[in-house]
C-alpha cells in the first residue's frame, strides 16, 4: 500500500511478532506460572481470561510477578482468585468487615494470557 513509485516489501518479508498468546492452568494454590511465547524489553501489557472456570462464583487474576531474563520479561505468574458468596447469616458486623469475598479457591482454572508490546 502506498503511493511511492518502486517501493515495496519483498514476498518474503516478515512483520515483527508484538503479542505472545499462551495457555496455562492454575495450580492447586491458584497459581499459574507462564513463559511468554516472545521476549519483551519492557513490562508487556497483558490481558488474562479465564476458560472455563466452570463454578457459580466469577474468577478474578492478576499478574502476581514477572520473570526476567537478561533484563527482559520473558513470563509472568499469575495469581487467580474466585468470589465467595456473603454467608446466609451474618450474626456480628465483625465478621463481615472480616470476611474475604476473594478467598474462594481458582485451582484448575485454565487461563489465556495475552501479553503486547506496550507502544
Amino acid at each position: 500500500a502506498g503511493a511511492s513509485p518502486q517501493m515495496f516489501s519483498m514476498g518474503d518479508h516478515r512483520h515483527p511478532r508484538l503479542t505472545s498468546v499462551t495457555k496455562s492452568t492454575l495450580d492447586g494454590s491458584g497459581l499459574a506460572t507462564v513463559t511468554f511465547t516472545r521476549s519483551f524489553a519492557n513490562e508487556p501489557g497483558v490481558v488474562l481470561t479465564p476458560i472455563a472456570p466452570g463454578g457459580t462464583q466469577p474468577v478474578m487474576m492478576q499478574v502476581q510477578s514477572w520473570t526476567m531474563n537478561a533484563g527482559l520479561y520473558v513470563g509472568c505468574v499469575v495469581k487467580g482468585y474466585r468470589s465467595r458468596p456473603l454467608p446466609s447469616v451474618i450474626a456480628l458486623l465483625s465478621a463481615l468487615l472480616n470476611y474475604d469475598m476473594c478467598a474462594g479457591d481458582a485451582s484448575g482454572v485454565g487461563v489465556s494470557v495475552i501479553a503486547v508490546q506496550v507502544s
